[in-house]
């Protein structure tokens, strides 16, 4: 431990040396304030300071005020004074001194005040310690060691304002595993959560090792690449995805395939955060209706092309009313939300299988919605999920039209569940819109 001894008497500058160093200290020597407030103020100023309260230039106690007005690091101060000058003793602990010493002092009592101050800094470095500790920890997933999405988040805005200020590129890339639900439930969860281990390994060994990975969800990753343009992000996300396609994942005797897909996207002058992760989404979204197990890059075309939102305003519902005549059923002006980017819907159909299924499209109104081009077979009280990036939600099949075979042309949904945002808002109630579902439709216009 390093103690500054400052003091400008050179009697008690060597005594006080020549002691410390016997009980095994570093000693940094001082004659004046201004001398020591440099010593104090350098990169790497002592841990421990015993300071004369009458320096010449600056005083001892202005030091002691200036020590304890610092943000960083905690310097234990000793001073020494006068045993009769009480306003020495009194200032120095208004103004944050750890302790006072009266000359002449004796060698047993400077010993066991240097020993209480070594006490008080190992347990101030312990307590440092273990704060940093419990930081990283709140600020990592638990089961991967990755960041988890709150410092994820953190970390691209404090990239994205370092890209913004010197106008050097930023990327990002969407990880989503590949049908990672049928290994949860084929092999059990322990088994689920081994593999996610196994992926984040090569994922860590796959980026570069200034890169930022978090974990979003349950099996989704951010990653965040500094000074990085597109296709070099892609060469990066190809490199993840190939470390983790090549080879299965080994869990005991077991191995585990797994493939992911991955949508990169670079920052441009304008956006902000939010733009990035939207575009990645829509690259990611696309990389699984393309077959999964790939890399797509977003650009700026494709995203003008490809909105998340068309609105299309209606003024009326051509249902039929209780007569069954083709007049129309007129209620309050609706906007038609059409999500035309592909959606992720899963559930179970009617043979009891779970299902996972992309590029189908949802019209959303602010009263009513309905599935088109579901792909397997469904019955009335199934419950599915629909997720895309501007809402997540449970919903229950209230009824389903069977044009050919066992394929539906049309699916009704009534919500029971709304999810967490993802990068919209969620539409807070929906009702069947065909003639299956007239009595129920007319129930909830009567009501407005």
């Amino acid at each position: 431990m390093r103690i500054l001894v400052a003091d400008d008497s050179s009697l008690y500058r060597t005594m006080l040396k020549t002691l410390l160093e016997e009980w095994g200290y570093e000693v940094v020597l001082a004659s004046g304030g201004e001398e020591a407030q440099r010593i104090l103020e350098s990169g790497n100023p002592p841990q421990m300071a015993i300071l004369y309260c009458q320096l010449p230039g600056v005083s001892g106690l202005n030091l002691c005020e200036q020590i304890r007005a610092r943000t960083q690091g905690y310097v234990y101060t000793i001073l020494l004074g006068a045993a009769d000058e009480e306003n020495d003793v009194l200032g120095g602990f208004e103004v944050g001194a750890d302790d006072f010493l009266s000359k002449p002092f004796k060698r047993f009592e400077l010993k066991a005040r240097i020993r209480v101050g070594e006490r008080f800094i190992c347990t101030q470095e312990t307590l440092l310690k273990e704060n940093q500790a419990l930081r990283v920890e709140a600020s990592q997933d638990f089961l991967l060691r990755f960041w988890n999405r709150k410092a994820i988040m953190e970390l691209l805005n404090t990239e994205l304002s370092r890209a913004k200020r010197l106008q050097t590129p930023l990327s990002v890339a969407f990880i989503d595993l590949d049908l990672f639900k049928p290994v949860n439930d084929r092999h059990g969860h322990q088994v689920g959560d081994e593999v996610l281990r196994g992926v984040a390994k090569r994922v860590s060994e796959a980026v570069r090792e200034y890169d930022h990975v978090g974990r979003c969800g349950g099996e989704e990753f951010l990653v965040v690449l500094p000074s990085c343009t597109a296709e070099g992000a892609r060469e990066v996300a190809e490199r993840v995805r190939q470390s983790v396609a090549d080879e299965p994942i080994q869990v005991g005797n077991l191995s585990v395939r797994i493939t992911l897909s991955c949508g990169v996207a670079q920052w441009r002058p304008g956006q902000e955060a939010s733009d990035l992760l939207r575009e990645s989404d829509v690259a990611l979204y696309r990389a699984k209706e393309n077959g999964r197990n790939r890399v797509e890059v977003e650009t700026t075309s494709q995203t003008e092309a490809a909105p998340v939102i068309e609105p299309e305003e209606e003024n009326r519902s051509y249902l039929p009313d209780a007569a069954g005549d083709d007049a129309p059923i007129r209620k309050r002006t609706e906007v038609r939300h059409r999500l035309a980017l592909p959606i992720r819907i899963w559930g179970m159909d009617a043979s009891g299988e779970m299902f996972e299924q992309y590029a189908t499209t949802v019209d959303v109104t602010t009263t009513g919605a309905h599935i088109a081009g579901i792909r397997h077979r469904l019955q009335r009280g199934c419950v599915i999920g629909i997720e895309h990036r501007s809402s997540r939600a449970r919903y229950r099949v209230t009824w389903v039209e069977h044009p050919e075979g066992d394929i539906p042309g049309k699916v009704g949904v009534q919500l029971i569940e709304s999810g967490k945002f993802i990068w919209g808002r969620v539409i807070p109630r929906v009702f069947v819109d065909s003639e299956a579902g007239l009595s129920q439709a007319r129930r909830i216009i009567a009501k407005e």
